[in-house]
């Protein structure tokens, strides 16, 4: 999703009217007809979720990371111990 926006992003037009928005909402809206012009079919919601990954990428969890916490990795911390 996010290499869609980029691309949308390519547009110098695009990028103009962006400058000019007065709140998020109207800049999801540019970008949603932006995508509905060149037939990417993807939701606001779709789109918040791509704005918020890019905001916040410490937020999301490698495939690694979600294994470790989900159980899929062993642990170091406690290898050895066998008193339970």
């Amino acid at each position: 999703m996010s290499n869609i926006i980029k691309n949308l992003l390519q547009d110098a037009q695009l990028r103009q009217k962006l400058q000019n928005v007065t709140n998020v909402a109207e800049a999801m809206q540019l970008i949603l007809a932006a995508g509905k012009q060149k037939d990417y079919a993807f939701t606001q919601k779709d789109l918040a979720e791509a704005i918020h990954q890019v905001q916040n990428p410490e937020l999301e969890l490698s495939d690694a990371a979600l294994e470790a916490v989900a159980g899929g990795a062993p642990s170091t911390k406690y290898r050895g111990c066998t008193d339970w």
